[in-house]
């Protein structure tokens, strides 16, 4: 089942948006034919938006690799093939790390984990946000 997520940082003046669909299948992470890229070992991730850039994609693996323990054991340890339908930076100034901050929130929903430790910090207006996910370093 496809499933939408918003996820929301607003730090004074600024904010940080983004509107996601993912769905997820453990069929298809099995399947030898699997699309996507593999991101961590039993994880893939298939962004089908065709709008979405090379850093959106780079960034929601990012996203997708710092979730992938919690995801594999939340399924069992099967393998599991998590498909982007859309990402969006609704009336926001375009971050691309928000994106992995927005995979992670979806994948603590969708697969019912504890949201992960994430920093968001704001550097000011010529720099954007500083985005760390817990021990995977800046984003």
């Amino acid at each position: 089942m496809t499933t939408p997520y918003r996820f929301r940082h607003i730090s004074g003046p600024w904010g940080l948006r983004v509107d996601l669909t993912a769905t997820s299948s453990e069929a298809a992470a099995a399947d030898g034919g699997a699309a996507g890229e593999a991101v961590a070992p039993g994880v893939r991730l298939d962004v089908r938006d065709p709008d979405a850039t090379a850093e959106d994609r780079e960034q929601l693996a990012h996203g997708l690799r710092y979730a992938a323990p919690h995801i594999r054991e939340a399924v069992g340890g099967r393998a599991v093939t998590v498909t982007v339908e859309r990402i969006a930076y609704p009336l926001t100034d375009y971050q691309p790390e928000a994106a992995a901050l927005a995979l992670t929130g979806w994948a603590a929903g969708h697969f019912g984990f504890p949201p992960l430790p994430a920093t968001v910090t704001f550097r000011g207006p010529s720099e954007g946000y500083a985005v760390r996910l817990g021990g995977c370093g800046d984003g």
